[in-house]
């Protein structure tokens, strides 16, 4: 139950006896159920997938690539519970789907979340949890209970970066309208983000600006190393401050355990919902939410955790605020936001280093290399190396196609030492160009080439390594594999 208003109400006056009473004539309970007693002032309102004709198809249908739009609710109102199930045959769909939500009208979503992450599944598989905020019930149910008021609006979209149908989505959205929304009630946010690996000193877990409390957040770690993870401490800079407001004594001991993990133990407000490994290494997911008492902010907020190592990490935070918002960094490619480890198939690729070389420039070294466990995608596991000191041209003939229409995408990689290049098809460019050049190197980069419409038949792919970044060392260019995605 939402508490909009105080509980506390005014009686008549009492003059009978009462053992210990001091204060006759109040009557308040502290206790979360208190307010289940209290007559409320708001009409209870429910969105859901249910099927209008009366069947049982109570669900939304996604296409590939496509985005479902519905709640379209009407404020004055604050939902009480979001519930949602999914059924998809994409690899990883609780990180292919993106749950983004929009309050009164705004033009840039307060929450932009892959959906598993959003529930608290951060390594794409369901896990089952409960807490107070949000749980996962078996075998799917999606849960989330944070109050989201808004004022004139909230609508909700679920896209689906994937070539495969999101068979259903189901959902029930449960909220409450009023003839006008409280003072002081803010908008709740939701900020992602990752890295893999943590090479610099600490990892945000948020860093945001404005006016509001921050609540609480998931966080996942993937070890690439032995030994215990968990020492970094937690410290959050409040409004500017440029030593820590808060500072903590370590990872565990923010999530509410001790001296490293040994099972998972999720309870009402904190825990370890996930342990897979043993109690210093693997992979585990825990959460806070901080309910009893928000960590306010006036201006800014940062949220960071101590690191020493290489390991994988990837967070949801959670915060109200008042609007406007900063807008959010952008998601990263679909493909990057996969646990490392994950096994990719790429059923329409084709690998470079299968490719019959059609002309070229024969200074130029080709070198099959194979990709360390871990790296996405994993195609095949190889990847041809192209490695030059000056500008040139490779041509590839593709294997024979349909004829139809085809999304392609081109999956290759970046180094110090590698240039900027350009696809070429048939005679013609697609995609836009692209610098390879990173001084971390990433092996596991999708390039969008846009819809080609091809005909049946041989066809020739030109990859033109023209220029390079003023900080590359050289002209390489790392190519993994092309894709041709039917679109029909």
């Amino acid at each position: 139950m939402v508490v909009l208003s105080g509980c506390s109400g005014q009686g008549s006056e009492d003059t009978s006896s009462s053992h210990g009473s001091s204060g006759r004539g109040q009557f308040a309970l502290n206790s979360p159920l208190a307010n289940l007693a209290r007559l409320q002032d708001y009409q209870s309102a429910r969105a859901s997938s249910h099927d209008p004709g009366g069947t049982n198809t109570d669900y939304l249908v996604i296409k590939p690539w496509g985005t479902a739009t519905f709640g379209n609710l009407k404020g004055p109102g604050c939902i009480t519970r979001i519930w949602m199930a999914l059924n998809s045959d994409a690899e990883f769909y609780l990180k292919r789907l993106v749950l983004r939500i929009y309050w009164d009208d705004e033009k840039t979503p307060s929450i932009e979340v892959p959906i598993g992450d959003f529930y608290g599944a951060g390594f794409g598989q369901y896990n089952h949890y409960i807490s107070l905020a949000m749980s996962i019930k078996y075998y799917w149910g999606l849960n989330c209970y944070l109050p989201m008021p808004f004022e004139k609006s909230a609508r909700f979209e679920v896209v689906n970066e994937s070539d495969k149908q999101v068979k259903a989505l189901f959902y029930q959205i449960d909220y409450c309208t009023f003839d006008r929304l409280p003072d002081r009630m803010l908008r709740l946010h939701a900020w992602w983000n990752q890295e893999m690996p943590c090479f610099d000193e600490s990892y945000d877990i948020l860093n945001v600006r404005g006016d509001g409390q921050y609540v609480g957040c998931f966080l996942h770690v993937r070890t690439n190393e032995r030994g215990w993870w968990g020492e970094g401490d937690d410290r959050i800079y409040i409004d500017g401050d440029t030593e820590p407001t808060l500072y903590g004594t370590g990872s565990e001991d923010y999530f509410g355990g001790a001296w490293m993990f040994n099972k998972d133990y999720p309870d009402a407000y904190s825990g370890c919902m996930f342990l897979e490994g043993s109690d210093t290494s693997g992979r585990c997911s825990m959460f806070r939410f901080h309910l009893e008492a928000p960590v306010r902010f006036l201006k800014s907020f940062r949220f960071e955790f101590e690191h020493d190592r290489e390991d994988d990490y990837c967070s949801t935070a959670f915060w109200y605020q008042k609007e406007p918002h900063e807008p959010m960094p952008p998601l990263p490619p679909t493909l990057h936001r996969l646990p490392r480890g994950a096994q990719m198939v790429l059923p329409d690729a084709h690998d470079f280093e299968a490719l019959t070389l059609v002309e070229g420039q024969p200074e130029v070294a080709r070198e099959v290399i194979s990709v360390t466990p871990g790296s996405l995608p994993m195609h095949q596991g190889q990847r041809l190396v192209l490695r030059s000191k000056s500008p040139f041209s490779l041509s590839f003939q593709l294997p024979s196609l349909q004829s139809g229409t085809y999304r392609a995408r081109i999956y290759s990689g970046r180094g110090a030492q590698c240039g900027v290049w350009q696809c070429i098809l048939d005679g013609q460019s697609v995609g836009e160009r692209f610098d390879g050049y990173s001084l971390r190197e990433d092996l596991g980069t999708p390039n969008d080439l846009g819809t080609v419409k091809l005909d049946s038949g041989v066809h020739t792919l030109e990859v033109r390594v023209a220029d390079k970044n003023p900080n590359s060392t050289g002209y390489d260019c790392y190519l993994d594999c092309i894709e041709f995605t039917p679109t029909e």
